[in-house]
């Protein structure tokens, strides 16, 4: 009897955790979504409920609005791309091409039991006829 080798083993279980990184990376996007839009109608909510601030006010919220508004900047080129939905897509169809091509690579890698017990049957029959 031959020892079964385990080749598909290692791209096997790549494909597996390539698949687990694209399900984690659906999953935390529509989160980060989610949560984007809840924080949207929050602001609005408050935006409409806030009172006009008194004279005195409006100069030190416009500076605190301006500092804001600088901070902010920073971050809006990565939320850009984030939010591009192109971006989302060709990442996720990437990672299932990846995914892909490992579950491929073990299934080519795989014992083919068929084909090798023709093989032994025949090698048998073959050195029944010499023995004889």
């Amino acid at each position: 009897m031959r020892a079964m080798t385990l080749d598909f083993l290692p791209p096997l279980l790549r494909g597996i955790g390539t698949t687990v990184i694209l399900i984690a990376a659906l999953i935390s996007f529509a989160m980060a979504r989610q949560s984007t839009e809840l924080q949207r109608k929050e602001r609005e909510q408050k935006a409409a409920t806030v009172s006009a601030p008194a004279a005195s006010e409006l100069a030190r919220l416009s500076e605190e609005v301006e500092e804001l508004r600088l901070e902010t900047e920073e971050d809006t080129l990565v939320e850009k791309v984030f939010e591009n939905r192109w971006f989302e897509w060709v990442g996720f169809v990437g990672t299932a091409v990846i995914a892909g091509s490992f579950y491929l690579e073990s299934f080519l890698k795989r014992p083919q039991r068929k084909i090798d017990e023709a093989a032994e049957a025949e090698s048998r029959m073959a050195l029944e006829e010499v023995v004889k």
